[in-house]
C-alpha cells in the first residue's frame, strides 16, 4: 500500500477490531477491522476480514489488533486508537494485567513490537461495546465463515485421499 493514501504524513487513523471463534473455543477464527482516517477529500475507510484457521478467542483478538495496526502502518499512519470490545487484551496491553496464558506470550509480544513502531505513547488501545464495533464483528464472522469452510475442505480432501489410498 501507498503511504501517500492518508493524503498526510502524520495522520492519525481510527481503528476498530474484532474476532469471532467457532462454533467453538478454540475453532475456526476471523478477524476483522476498520480504519477510519482523514484524506485530502475528507473521510475515508479500509477494512479486512482475515481468516484466521484454529484459534481461541482471545489468541484471534490479538491478532486483529496486530493486522489492524500493520496495515495503518503500510497506509503511513503515525498515531492511532484503536478499539476493541477485548476486555482482556486492553488490561494486558495498558499494564493492567500480566499476560499469563502460555499461547498468549507470543501474540501479546507481537501487538507490543508494532505498538512501539509508531513511537511512545502513540497507539492508544480502549475497549468499546459490542454494539458500537458491529462492522469488524461482521467482518470478522465473514473471515470465520471463511476459515471455517477452509478447514471443512481439508478435512474433506484428507478423508478422500485416505479412501483413495486404502483402495491402491
Amino acid at each position: 500500500m501507498d503511504s501517500r493514501l492518508l493524503g498526510r504524513p502524520k495522520a492519525k487513523v481510527f481503528i476498530n477490531t474484532d474476532a469471532a471463534v467457532g462454533p467453538k473455543n478454540p475453532g475456526p477464527a476471523g478477524a476483522g477491522y476498520v480504519i477510519v482516517y482523514q484524506a485530502e477529500t475528507g473521510w475515508d475507510t479500509v477494512v479486512g476480514a482475515v481468516p484466521l484457521n484454529w484459534r481461541t478467542h482471545h489468541e484471534a483478538e490479538y491478532e486483529a489488533a496486530i493486522l489492524a495496526l500493520t496495515h495503518a502502518a503500510r497506509l503511513g499512519a503515525t498515531s492511532a486508537l484503536l478499539r476493541t470490545d477485548s476486555r482482556l487484551l486492553v488490561r494486558q496491553m495498558n499494564g493492567q494485567s500480566a499476560v499469563k496464558a502460555p499461547q498468549l506470550v507470543s501474540p501479546a509480544k507481537r501487538l507490543r513490537s508494532r505498538r512501539e513502531r509508531f513511537g511512545k505513547n502513540k497507539v492508544k488501545i480502549v475497549w468499546s461495546d459490542r454494539k458500537k464495533n458491529k462492522a469488524a464483528d461482521k467482518l470478522a464472522g465473514f473471515a470465520r465463515e471463511k476459515s471455517a469452510r477452509r478447514k471443512a475442505d481439508v478435512e474433506f480432501s484428507a478423508r478422500s485421499t485416505e479412501a483413495r489410498g486404502s483402495n491402491t
